[in-house]
Formats: C-alpha cells, sequence, structure tokens
C-alpha cells in the first residue's frame, strides 16, 4: 500500500528553506570590477605625474629651464648702526639678489642708487640687537627682499642672498 506524502513528509533541502541572499551574487562582479578601474585609474595619474607619460613632470622641467636663476652681485654696502652708545658699530654686508630672468641685469644696474639708498635708510636705523643670530638674519634678508623688490618693481626679485654679513 502506498502511502501519501504530505508536504511535512517531503525532504526539504536546507538551501530551499533558506532566504537568498540579497543580491550578493550579482553584486560582487560590480565590486570588483570597481576596484580594478580604481587602481587602473591611480596607476595612470601615478604614471602621467612622473613623467612617464609625458605629463606634469615634463611640463615642470621645461619650465624650470626657462625659469633658472640669474644672480646679480650688489655692491658692498656699510653703514653705521643705530646706537645709543659712544662707540660706533658697524654693519658690513655684500649682497646677491636672485633674478627671474637676466634680461633684468641690465634694468638692475640701472636702477642701482635707488637700490643702495632703499638699503641704506633701512641698516642706518637697524640697531645690534635686531642683527644678531639666525632670526636676526632671516628677518634682514626679508626686509631687504620686500625693499629691493619695491625700488626696482616691475622686475621680479626672487630673494636676497648674503654673500658677506659681518657687525663690528
Amino acid at each position: 500500500m502506498a502511502s501519501a506524502l504530505t508536504s511535512d513528509d517531503e525532504p526539504q533541502d536546507e538551501a530551499a528553506i533558506a532566504p537568498p541572499a540579497l543580491g550578493s551574487s550579482r553584486k560582487r562582479p560590480l565590486i570588483m570590477a570597481a576596484g580594478a578601474l580604481a587602481l587602473i585609474a591611480a596607476g595612470l595619474g601615478s604614471a602621467w605625474f612622473s613623467g612617464l607619460l609625458g605629463g606634469a613632470a615634463d611640463d615642470a622641467a621645461v619650465e624650470r629651464a626657462d625659469a633658472a636663476p640669474v644672480y646679480y652681485a650688489l655692491p658692498e654696502i656699510l653703514v653705521s648702526l643705530n646706537t645709543a652708545e659712544r662707540r660706533s658699530t658697524f654693519l658690513k654686508a655684500k649682497l646677491s639678489l636672485e633674478l627671474a630672468r637676466s634680461s633684468d641685469e641690465s634694468r638692475i644696474q640701472a636702477l642701482m642708487p635707488r637700490i643702495v639708498d632703499y638699503c641704506h635708510v633701512y641698516l642706518r636705523e637697524l640697531r645690534v640687537e635686531e642683527v644678531r643670530g639666525s632670526a636676526g638674519s632671516a628677518r634682514l634678508r626679508e626686509e631687504l627682499l620686500r625693499r629691493i623688490a619695491a625700488a626696482v618693481s616691475p622686475i621680479a626679485v626672487r630673494d636676497v642672498l648674503f654673500d658677506e654679513l659681518f657687525v663690528q
């Protein structure tokens, strides 16, 4: 005699009972493809900026070659510093200007009296304490750069370099 199987009597597979995953089988290839695209983009970007693909590094190298610095030596400056003592204190400085273009050298030469005047007026008002140490030298460099740049404007002066700085 054959017995009828009810729905409760049927053997059921556990996978058939579990609810389906929320699309994980469809999302996995998309996530892997997005990750692969991100890695490719990062590799191409680094190759571009390193210059392997003729990118930004080549442009920067050309820009640096065009803008090679030019140094112009100023005449020696000797001034008496502002002191309250009877004994004079002198500052002797040899400076060089870093210019953006070599074509500016003749224009700097033409403006030399103004440059020397701006430097003398500023340096004569300094006190010995203001020149001491590396911090004093840094402030002195900044002030001289600002004043010289104003004296020769619109010529671009990149930096003021100390060839010699002596206080006695």
